[in-house]
């Protein structure tokens, strides 16, 4: 990397950064403003780490799919709340196939998604606020992200429809919902229900797929993801639950995304769950968050282990032992 290039990067790290602070502390002040817990979307902090941090928008896909497709699994993880009886790992465990038939019919990679349609079922959301806010926070991504490419901060999006229902991707889809309904069920058995947390089932789903640039970093990925569910934690206990005068989360928020903002830099890893788990421990309920952390690292040890063993396409393993 010669130096224009160097001083690019740092560029496009700064305003990146600071984009991300500024949506990340905004969704957290309107929260608390208008007293709506459900405001809070955490993986709008993975949408913004794609978008702002990551040199190129992380995954293929365009504006409108973009708030198009994570809207209407907010929607659809709120049908789910109110109208499907049984108890909350069933709706978990439906609401996940749900998301990856949406995921394949697509046309893209926009994990994400997959968060948005499992959060409120976890947390038991119903009513209007939630998928306005997903709404809203989507189009407020894009459009930021819009003027960081009109000022030649980042690339623009360089999209092209890509059918993606073929006879691979639906065994791998089965193959992803069968494993993800055990470690569901065995998490919920435990009480443990942030190992199978929304991020990351994303994270799973993205490191599932074999072209995945963080596949092979699947380490920096357990320690990236543990780090920030750390940041978060540590940041909400120390600067909210434990003083006499609690600072407002959306302070709170600050030095916790500086944080993950940093080591996303220094490890050259902008992976987007990430994010999301870092703002999920803002919202969840006080009694969890201790022991959030470690939920996530076991969750994230399991599910990026079980990620690396899923079959994977036989049209790139008959390409490895083709000879050049």
């Amino acid at each position: 990397m010669n130096k224009q290039q160097e001083t690019e990067a740092k560029s496009g790290i700064l305003w990146g950064g600071l984009c991300t602070s500024v949506i990340i502390v905004a969704m957290v002040y309107a929260s608390e403003y208008l007293g709506e817990r459900e405001i809070i979307f955490p993986e709008t902090a993975a949408l913004a780490v794609g978008a702002f941090l990551a040199p190129k928008l992380a995954w293929r896909t365009d504006y409108l799919r973009l708030v198009l497709c994570i809207t209407l699994c907010a929607i659809a993880g709120e049908c789910i709340v109110a109208f499907l009886p049984g108890s909350l790992w069933i709706q978990m465990a439906v609401a996940y196939v749900v998301s990856q038939i949406i995921y394949v019919c697509s046309g893209t990679t926009l994990a994400p998604m997959i968060s948005a349609i499992l959060l409120p079922v976890l947390l038991q959301t119903t009513g209007i606020v939630y998928p306005l806010a997903v709404f809203f926070l989507c189009v407020g991504i894009v459009i930021f992200r819009a003027v960081l490419v009109q000022a030649g901060v980042r690339k623009g999006v360089d999209y092209q429809w890509k059918p993606s229902l073929h006879v691979v991707s639906l065994q791998n889809m089965v193959f992803r919902c069968i494993a993800v309904t055990v470690l569901i069920y065995i998490a919920f058995v435990f009480q443990l229900p942030f190992c199978v947390a929304p991020p990351l089932l994303v994270a799973f789903t993205e490191l599932a797929v074999r072209e995945h640039p963080a596949r092979g970093r699947l380490v920096s990925v357990m320690e990236l993801v543990t780090i920030c569910a750390l940041a978060g934690t540590f940041a909400r206990y120390y600067l909210s639950m434990t003083l006499e005068n609690p600072l407002p989360l959306y302070i709170v928020a600050i030095p916790a995304v500086l944080v993950m903002i940093l080591c996303m830099y220094l490890m050259r890893l902008y992976f987007p769950p990430a994010g999301a788990i870092l703002v999920l421990a803002l919202l969840i309920p006080e009694q969890y968050v201790l022991f959030y952390p470690l939920q996530i690292l076991v969750g994230i040890f399991v599910l990026g282990l079980a990620a690396w063993r899923l079959p994977q396409k036989s049209s790139d393993k008959k390409q490895e032992r083709k000879p050049a």
